[in-house]
């Protein structure tokens, strides 16, 4: 069995072709597109070879204020609380038609 570890890309998923695993645990700090202010991350058991994608809400309103204060990008600060992507101009029409989707995993 192969596995790889992907991360940062904003959206949480698993692909499974031929016993070769690709997993990826979204970001904690930044929504996977779906218009909610929940981020995801990913549970693994090394010892089973178990894995579940989880999602959690959290204060994004201070993150928000932190980042403003810091003079971070506006645009991120906003992603945080509409669960939306800023940037998708650069993505491809086929991840840039899934905004706004709910995620199932």
């Amino acid at each position: 069995m192969e596995v790889i570890f992907g991360g940062h890309c904003g959206l949480p998923f698993t692909s499974v072709q031929d016993g070769q695993y690709w997993l990826n645990a979204g970001v904690i700090g930044m929504p996977g597109n779906e218009g909610t202010t929940k981020v995801w991350y990913m549970v693994l058991d090394e010892s089973l070879f178990s894995f579940d994608h989880q999602s959690f809400e959290y204060d994004f309103h201070t993150v928000q204020n932190l980042m403003n204060e810091n003079g971070l990008p506006k645009a991120y600060s906003e992603t945080l609380a509409t669960g939306f992507w800023d940037n998708c101009e650069i993505l491809p029409d086929i991840e840039t038609e899934e905004q706004g989707k709910v995620l199932i995993l």
